[in-house]
């Protein structure tokens, strides 16, 4: 069995990739949207005014944040084993 690096229950990825922003740093994330995907890049902008959070890559993709289920590694307490 796998074991992986996870978040505390009832945390999210937003002041990780708040960072990554800030840093300059790419975001390698895994996204879970009816079956995992890989996207990665570097944030240009954080959209949390509304009940649903998202990031913006410079790319221009849109990135919701309740579909991220890992970023640089480090995973949700859910997705913590495999």
């Amino acid at each position: 069995m796998d074991i992986r690096n996870t978040l505390s229950v009832g945390e999210d990825f937003l002041p990780m990739l708040a960072d990554c922003k800030e840093r300059k740093v790419k975001a390698e994330m895994i996204l879970d949207r009816n079956g995992l995907e890989r996207a990665e890049g570097f944030v240009k902008n954080i959209l949390n005014q509304s009940a649903d959070p998202a990031i913006e890559l410079e790319d221009g993709t849109v990135i919701q944040l309740k579909t991220i289920v890992a970023v640089n590694g480090l995973f949700l307490p859910s997705y913590s084993e495999c």
